[in-house]
């Protein structure tokens, strides 16, 4: 299918590696000349010699902090007018709230929140004038259902942030032919993902290797997507084709949901039990004390339909954990969470 794209002109962010550098991939094979953004001058040089030289297209690379002004000015001097805007970059380490200060705050808000926005201001007048425009901000699936991932809720916060002031931002520009859209991935195969991973496997004393299976059973496909695949979908958000599509948070690689039926234990029994509603999520098993939460209210009646609803559990095995006394009926819907 072709695009639209060839002869566009592009920024990319965080470019040399991961998820940014599938996104540039993408782009290159569609005929747009980029600048590509990254810190590591020798890792960003490889990268561009090598889109170039499978796609003929020209990438200037520019390292630089783009969480700068001064980076953000480098950039912007390389690619003054682009029709395509993809802002990207890491997220702040994983870890628990209370240890995190408040000069670990603003590097969050001004990589993850800030950032974008000031390059979305540098360039939106342009894509107006010229009326073409496509600006993509990656972030995160966790903006969608945060308790999916309990150790990134710096990362979370300011990047919903960002999602909340586009969405208003998009519904203006959109009659200009500017669509501006985020992109939430899942589990991706990227160096972010095997940290997370990392963490989440020290903090439950387990090994990596049986958090990755974990992690992969929670997810309909039962893998981790790759970067290639997420640059293809980030290519046709950019094409001609979706000028239509504006504003929307697109979730790629959700986790599963399950509608739990919760019954007596006995035949013939019936106690006033109702689950409360809890997030959970196979990282989580054997960690008892965070369940807490998901106990049962003996003072709840039992809705007449016998139905509770628990949002992002992710497996057979977590279910019985969280309802060791109660028979079970767990219908997968699919990737609702």
């Amino acid at each position: 299918m072709e695009f639209g794209l060839s002869g566009k002109r592009g920024i990319v962010c965080a470019a040399s590696k991961g998820l940014g550098r599938g996104v540039a991939v993408a782009l290159a094979r569609q005929g747009v000349s980029l600048v590509i953004n990254a810190r590591g001058q020798a890792a960003l040089q490889a990268v561009a010699e090598e889109i170039s030289a499978e796609t003929g297209v020209e990438i200037i690379p520019v390292a630089a902090d783009i969480t700068t002004e001064a980076g953000r000015q480098q950039v912007l001097e390389a690619c003054p007018n682009p029709d395509i805007l993809i802002n990207n970059a890491g997220g702040p380490p994983p870890g628990d709230f209370r240890r995190v200060t408040r000069d670990d705050w603003i590097r969050a808000l001004d990589a993850n929140m800030l950032t974008p926005i000031f390059l979305i201001r540098a360039v939106i007048d342009g894509m107006i004038e010229r009326r073409f425009g496509r600006i993509v901000n990656i972030t995160t699936s966790g903006v969608k259902s945060p308790g999916t991932y309990p150790q990134l809720g710096i990362s979370i916060g300011v990047r919903s942030g960002l999602t909340s002031f586009v969405g208003v931002l998009s519904r203006q520009v959109a009659r200009y032919n500017v669509t501006i859209n985020a992109l939430l991935p899942g589990r991706f195969d990227t160096a972010r993902l095997r940290e997370n991973l990392e963490f989440v496997a020290s903090a439950a004393g387990h090994s990596v290797e049986e958090e990755t299976r974990r992690a992969q059973s929670s997810i309909p496909a039962g893998r981790f997507g790759n970067p290639e695949e997420f640059g293809a979908f980030v290519a046709f958000i950019c094409s001609q084709q979706a000028g239509y599509l504006d504003g929307p948070e697109y979730c790629l690689g959700r986790r599963s949901v399950y509608r739990v039926a919760v019954g007596p234990s006995r035949k013939g029994a019936r106690r006033n039990l109702t689950p409360r509603r809890q997030d959970a999520k196979v990282s989580d098993l054997g960690k008892d004390d965070l369940f807490a939460s998901a106990r049962y209210n003996d003072d709840d009646p039992l809705p007449a339909n016998g139905i509770a609803y628990i949002s992002s559990v992710s497996s057979d095995e977590l279910l019985r954990r969280l309802f060791p006394d109660r028979t079970l009926f767990p219908l997968r819907l699919g990737a609702l969470a």
